[in-house]
């Protein structure tokens, strides 16, 4: 026996000089040696099981973990190595179940407490991962991705100098640390420190060229001081962003080559409002005779088969082996070299789709469209919507007609309201853009947060006001009440974050002087 044990301890031994040596091969046929003596080595089971997740061989790992924990139920290690396995095959309950059963054995086990507080986090239970994060500090003060993600949930809960001082003790413990530094340079530019934040980024992409967070986020910060050729360029890094899906598809990418006479497809990405931005440089486009379709999102379908310059609208999926080439619609902008100088502003170049099936809005008093909430799903929601009780000065204002244009939003409440008549609440009406379309051409004005529907009534050609927060998109700039994108747009700035009095006042006061003295009673209004 004494035999045995000092020959697998050998084993063990170089099996270890093996992995040091990075001759992982070397090393399985080792551990593979020792299971043929002794079938339930604890060491050589847990250390196959790693190597096959590390080769992507979670089955295998699976397999391998299960038989040791048959034999060494005791073990916390074996129940936390079998938790990362289930979270590779995509069973985060089996998983959590697994990390559960090794902080039983050892609640202090850190890699266990760490993977738990992941998938809380992931999955939105930011308050329990917090605790997890906070309980791994206290253990162990240097542990930098703790000290990060206790900084990110605090981020996504808005609490952004509780943020910072975590971000920055990421910072003292990794002067480098790429993720810390583009999430306080994210932090600094909310907080209006422009200039901080785009020293803090270029340092980044100087010490980590190919760290694709701060390309993305140094190519937003580049469009929203104006600098439009650089920052567009720099946007392709999108492409590498993880979890972005870019447009697929198997024809040539136009680089901006000569294609006069030639089919060129515009392919939607991320969000609605985007597209009907960018798809204003069809019209340029068909101005050098390029044939343009589009393929997009259903509910943009109808409206964007109204844009100028587009030939033809096609859903996703559809065949498109009629075209010469393609292009991801925001890269549109990168190509044809935009500058705040060139962009294209020939409004509008949406309009109302024949024979849609719209609404005819009551024609008494001055209508005026509102939208108070953006998509719940969006990264910076909190800091671009609204409640709707902030609208109380606003929705005050007598002599108008106020019609609900919020989508996405299960019955809200207008009673608290002391409004002259009655807000028209469209929700059910506006299935698609086209009739959201409808509906904003009959109105004399539109107010509303960050959303497609400012996009699409600015390009409309309806006058439009924009409420913003500090930490607002890159399109519309800085410092400024307009916006070259929109002429008929106007942008009301609040001054801190996720406070929206001192706009809403301001709002109240311009509507009530714009009834008084513009806003004129159209005497026919039709589709």
């Amino acid at each position: 026996m004494t035999d045995v044990t000092e020959l697998i301890k050998d084993f063990l031994q170089d099996a270890q000089v093996a992995i040091a040596h990075d001759s992982v091969e070397k090393a399985k046929v080792l551990y593979q040696g020792i299971l043929g003596i002794d079938g339930t080595n604890l060491e050589a089971l847990s250390q196959l099981a790693a190597i096959a997740i590390s080769e992507g061989e979670s089955h295998k790992a699976l397999s391998l973990y299960s038989l040791a924990i048959e034999h060494h139920s005791s073990e916390a290690d074996i129940h936390h190595g079998l938790s990362v396995v289930y979270n590779k095959l995509g069973n985060e309950d089996k998983a959590i179940q697994m990390i559960n059963a090794a902080l039983r054995i050892d609640p202090g086990h850190e890699p266990a407490l760490f993977d738990k507080a992941r998938i809380l986090q992931k999955r939105g239970n930011l308050n329990e991962a917090q605790e997890l994060y906070l309980q791994l500090t206290a253990k162990n003060g240097s542990r930098l991705d703790a000290i990060f993600n206790r900084g990110v949930i605090l981020f996504r809960q808005g609490n952004l100098e509780a943020a910072e001082r975590w971000f920055r003790q990421a910072v003292k413990l990794d002067s480098c640390s790429p993720y810390a530094l583009t999430n306080l340079a994210l932090i600094y530019r909310y907080q209006g420190l422009l200039d901080v934040a785009e020293r803090c980024l270029r340092h980044v992409v100087k010490l980590h060229p190919d760290f694709v967070e701060a390309q993305w986020n140094l190519a937003n910060l580049e469009l929203l001081l104006g600098q439009l050729r650089e920052g567009f360029e720099r946007a392709e890094w999108r492409f590498k962003r993880p979890g972005f899906s870019p447009p697929v598809c198997d024809l040539p990418l136009w680089k901006g080559e000569a294609m006069a006479g030639k089919r060129l497809l515009l392919i939607a990405e991320q969000g609605l409002g985007d597209t009907i931005q960018f798809i204003r440089f069809a019209k340029h486009l068909s101005d050098q005779r390029i044939k343009v379709g589009v393929e997009a999102q259903g509910v943009l379908q109808l409206i964007l088969a109204t844009a100028a310059g587009v030939e033809e609208v096609l859903e996703p999926g559809q065949d498109r082996s009629a075209y010469d080439a393609w292009l991801p619609i925001m890269s549109v902008p990168y190509i044809l070299g935009t500058t705040p100088d060139n962009i294209p502003a020939d409004i509008p170049y949406l309009s109302v789709s024949p024979n849609i099936d719209s609404i005819t809005l009551p024609s008494n008093n001055p209508l005026v469209g509102f939208v108070w909430q953006g998509n719940a799903k969006h990264d910076t929601n909190r800091y671009r919507s609204t409640h709707l009780q902030a609208w109380e000065p606003i929705l005050a204002t007598l002599g108008v007609q106020f019609v609900s244009l919020q989508v996405g939003v299960a019955d809200p409440d207008f009673s608290p309201f002391e409004t002259e008549v009655a807000i028209i609440d469209l929700a059910q009406h506006l299935s698609d853009f086209a009739r959201t379309a409808a509906v904003v051409q009959q109105l004399d004005l539109v107010i509303t947060v960050d959303t497609a529907v400012a996009h699409l009534a600015g390009a409309l050609g309806k006058p439009v006001w924009l409420l913003v927060s500090p930490a607002n998109d890159w399109r519309w700039l800085t410092n400024r009440a307009d916006t070259p994108w929109y002429p008929s747009m106007r942008i009301f700035r609040s001054s801190v974050l996720q406070v929206w009095d001192d706009v809403m006042t301001e709002v109240a006061v311009a509507l009530s002087e714009r009834v008084s003295t513009d806003l004129v009673k159209p005497t026919v209004r039709k589709n």
